[in-house]
């Protein structure tokens, strides 16, 4: 007999990134593989005339911890990815500059390639878990400076319910980073499960410690990896 198919999200905020999902024919659990926390951080953002947020956590951290939204509405915002910034929006503040795309490569050449920043004075806002690739880059065109203002924190308790969960349905289980797949490899086994990724820097480091991915959203956004699942399943059973 065939098992019943379902959906794992593993991400922190998965029931509100993925209203897709939650409304479709398939199953839905939730079960979080890492939680942010708010890190202390000083910084005068009057120095700065662009404040770069690259994720909706980096957006919610900075203004909730330090309540300086009227600050910012003197400056110069820049977001990677339209959930951010619509997050951002949600504060009312707006956007001077959005990269469509969540890829941290492709918002740097689009940037630099306009010249805007040239000269300027940036404050890079992130997690501690971000690469140096924004940093690295801005530097050679402008006076960057980066804070982290959240952490990442990996939960490594085990689940009974979700151990049970992968032993009883044909379980697709999505990944929004490298993180959450860490976390998730500590306690459960990957092979009882089909593994699905945000994008390509998720799904390497995947491949990287010994998996593979059973499908990778081309475009690394939750309505796009949504709709790759979708289409998936719909297609298949």
């Amino acid at each position: 007999m065939n098992k019943p198919v379902c959906i794992i999200i593993t991400n922190e905020f998965g029931e509100k990134d993925f209203i897709h999902l939650k409304k479709s024919e398939f199953k839905l659990f939730y079960f979080p593989m890492i939680k942010t926390i708010s890190e202390n951080f000083l910084i005068n953002i009057d120095d700065f005339e662009f404040i770069l947020f690259t994720s909706k956590n980096g957006v919610r951290y900075f203004i909730d911890s330090n309540n300086n939204i009227d600050a910012l509405k003197s400056k110069k915002i820049i977001c990677l990815g339209t959930k951010t910034e619509e997050l951002l929006n949600e504060y009312n503040l707006k956007s001077y500059f959005t990269s469509p795309k969540n890829y941290s490569k492709v918002m740097l050449e689009e940037i630099i390639k306009r010249g805007f920043i040239n000269g300027k004075k940036i404050l890079l806002v992130q997690g501690n878990l971000a690469s140096d690739e924004l940093l690295n880059g801005f530097k050679e065109v402008s006076k960057v400076k980066r804070i982290n203002c959240y952490r990442t924190q990996i939960n490594e308790t085990k689940n009974s319910e979700l151990e049970r969960i992968l032993n009883v349905y044909n379980s697709y289980c999505v990944f929004t980073s490298p993180s959450c797949f860490q976390a998730f490899s500590i306690n459960y086994d990957p092979y009882l499960t089909n593994i699905v990724s945000i994008g390509s820097t998720t799904t390497k480091f995947i491949e990287k410690v010994g998996y593979k991915a059973k499908m990778t959203s081309k475009m690394q956004t939750y309505d796009a990896l949504s709709e790759t699942v979708l289409s998936y399943l719909r297609l298949k059973l």
